[in-house]
Parts: C-alpha cells; structure tokens; sequence
C-alpha cells in the first residue's frame, strides 16, 4: 500500500505505536510504502506488479485479508 504524503500519515496512524502495543507486527509494516511525490509513487506502484510473461497480464500481491460470502 503507497501512502502519499508521509508527514500526515505518520501524524494521523502513530505505526510504532501500533506495533509497540501488539496491534500490529513488523511485517505488516512492511506492506506500507510512504512516497511524498509522484515520481516516488508511481515507482512503488510499478515495482509492485508483476507481469506474468506466458500471458503479459499483471499479477498483483494477494491480500492478506480474508472474505467470506
């Protein structure tokens, strides 16, 4: 997940507090990406999908989050 603007986020959602207290763990930590201009946005966004060479169809990271009907 890209994050745009990493002052307000980081004044809004207090991470290390999160994971200070047990509500999240370091590795959820690592699904947010913080960018502060486009140039760095749109690179995290393109690193993150991967292209399938047999069908040249982007594959894109499954969530961690689970739907039931």
């Amino acid at each position: 997940m890209v994050l745009y603007g990493s002052n307000y986020w980081n004044e809004i959602i207090n991470f290390k507090a999160l994971l200070r207290h047990g509500m999240i763990g370091t590795a959820d930590l690592e699904l947010f990406s913080f960018a502060d201009d486009p140039r760095t946005a749109f690179k995290f966004l393109q690193e993150a999908i991967e292209i399938d060479a047999a069908d040249q169809t982007p594959a894109f990271a499954q969530s961690r989050c689970r739907v039931t009907p």
